[in-house]
């Protein structure tokens, strides 16, 4: 009953796109079509180079589309990326669609009568189907974004054998929809985040998590609780057709990071009876997930009752009542994995001091660079003797630093590229390890390149709401192409020219006015604040070669 439905259903759709109801699309054939994009026979790699407003045909096998970025945009019918295979007997096989930005379409993605393929790091937004796999096996679908997907994020009918792992589908209908003759599925390690159903299945057989410790999904109606902090919810998550048995209590818990624990810097004591303040503050997790403290003394002298105050917080103390080093671990836990020890050593003997070279930089060719070591310190308080040198710097620099022995130095990058400066300091009885800092110089001609480059992305971005008329992003960023050429060849003042006395003028309206005039091609002031500073930086750069 419910395939005859699903073949109701299609016929009713492709009813209404002949009667004008559902608007069709215009079809481009990748790769024999190359209007929108780049194709490259060697590696077999169509790669898109604008935004596209109509279907994208794929019926060969062995091949990649690579959306570069750039999106596909529908008036809500027909199919954004369709993979069509011609019979069962010669299905589409192993193609690859990849970051292509996909919205407003009746199918975001529709794999039908296909084997192997593989929807990697794409976008897909207001569509009615987001990911639609019919008849098609043994593919990958991961690492796409999917929201607002009026039937279902991702849609599957008569296909089998498919991994669908780190996604994130949001804010649909359904979150995932098989329908029948679709089993050994594999879904795993996706975020299903507010979906009014978040999984439906009328076929068996499918896989909904891993083995501990991998697990399965994060549901978000279903994320405690976890009592035993294994990273999982205690309780299967159970919907119609199926149940994931090792849901996760976080958002991507499965690619939780152990934290890192930094039981801070070692210490020197001046005298017996001394209050040793520790800090564990330095101690971070990559996802940002709350922190318990667990600190141990592992060594004292012989016949010390030394005692933390308070074993479990970010900064206990303890007494040091004899002479004698004391060895302090600190191991830190997130909800799901515990830390590597650190240690820090208290001792009255000397300490080794620490090189502190400053933070990396990025500078313009030809600017005088500073570099101060002043935040080296010794624990035992010793004056520190200074050591810097230049360990690399592009082939033909001439680079040098001004007073190698000095705290504060500066040198000259002559030439574009990477810098490498490396400090050690002394306090007389031992030298510390060297600390590096990175100079990374580039010239003007670059970094307006790059700005510009930035601002074609920028606008690249923009929605039709946000133009003037909805066709003008291309003849704007082909203006923005212009410059980059003239600069290029070195016309710097023409770029400059081009720049404020042409581009400027279409994105200025709210910098100068607080709101865009008739002059402006960006119709809002979000637009404008994307693309117009980038374009102001540009000029300044030019400006001086």
């Amino acid at each position: 009953m419910v395939r005859k439905k699903e073949i109701l259903s299609f016929v009713l759709f492709c009813l209404m796109v002949c009667l004008g109801a559902i608007p069709a699309e215009a079809v481009i054939s990748i790769p024999t079509d190359t209007s929108v994009g780049d194709w490259n026979s060697v590696t077999r790699i169509y790669t898109l180079n604008k935004n596209v407003t109509d279907t994208l045909q794929i019926r060969e096998n062995n091949l990649t589309l690579d959306g570069a970025g750039f999106t596909v945009a529908g008036a809500g019918g027909g199919n954004g990326v369709y993979l069509w295979g011609y019979t069962n007997l010669n299905r589409v096989t192993n193609v690859t669609v990849k970051n292509v930005n996909i919205i407003g379409f009746y199918s975001g993605i529709y794999a039908r009568l296909c084997n192997q393929v593989k929807l990697q790091n794409n976008s897909v937004a207001n569509c009615a189907r987001a990911i639609f796999l019919y008849d098609s096996d043994n593919g990958q679908v991961t690492g796409n974004a999917i929201t607002r997907g009026t039937e279902a994020g991702i849609y599957m009918q008569d296909s089998s054998g498919n991994t669908i792992a780190d996604n994130s589908i949001s804010s649909s209908a359904k979150g995932i929809y098989i329908l029948t003759g679709s089993p050994t599925n594999s879904i795993y390690h996706n975020n299903f985040l507010y979906n009014t159903v978040q999984a439906y299945s009328l076929s068996t057989g499918n896989v909904y998590n891993l083995a501990a410790p991998d697990g399965g999904n994060f549901w978000s109606n279903w994320a405690s609780p976890d009592n035993n902090g294994d990273g999982f919810v205690d309780n299967p998550f159970v919907f119609t057709g199926g149940q994931d048995n090792l849901p996760w209590a976080h958002e991507n818990g499965w690619s939780n990071k152990a934290p890192v624990a930094d039981a801070g810097d070692d210490q020197a004591v001046v005298q017996i009876g001394s209050l040793i303040q520790l800090d564990g503050s330095g101690s971070f997790d990559f996802e940002s997930d709350p922190l318990t403290y667990s600190w141990t003394i592992l060594e004292k002298p012989a016949g010390s009752a030394a005692v933390l105050n308070n074993p479990s917080a970010v900064d206990p103390n303890f007494v040091a009542d004899m002479h004698g080093d004391y060895v302090i671990q600190l191991i830190v836990s997130d909800p799901a994995q515990s830390s590597e020890p650190d240690t820090v050593k208290i001792s009255f003997s000397n300490v080794k001091p620490v090189a502190v070279a400053g933070n990396n930089q990025s500078v313009i060719v030809g600017t005088t660079v500073t570099l101060n070591g002043s935040g080296s310190y010794d624990a035992n308080l010793d004056l520190l003797t200074y050591s810097w040198q230049i360990i690399y710097k592009p082939v033909g620099s001439l680079a040098q630093l001004s007073d190698p022995n000095s705290a504060v130095t500066t040198f000259v990058p002559d030439l574009s590229g990477e810098y490498i400066i490396s400090l050690t300091v002394s306090d007389g009885l031992e030298s510390s390890l060297p600390s590096n800092v990175t100079v990374m110089a580039v010239t003007n001609q670059e970094m307006a390149t790059v700005k510009l480059n930035e601002a074609v992305a920028a606008v690249g971005a923009l929605v039709p709401a946000q133009l003037k008329s909805k066709n003008l992003a291309k003849p704007l960023t082909s203006k923005i192409n212009e410059v980059l050429a003239m600069i290029e060849t070195g016309s710097y003042s023409d770029a400059i020219d081009k720049l404020t006395n042409d581009i400027l003028a279409k994105t200025d309206g709210c910098a100068n006015e607080g709101s865009p005039d008739n002059n402006d091609w960006l119709t809002t002031c979000q637009a404008q604040g994307e693309v117009y500073p980038l374009i102001v930086e540009a000029i300044g750069y030019l400006s001086n070669i």
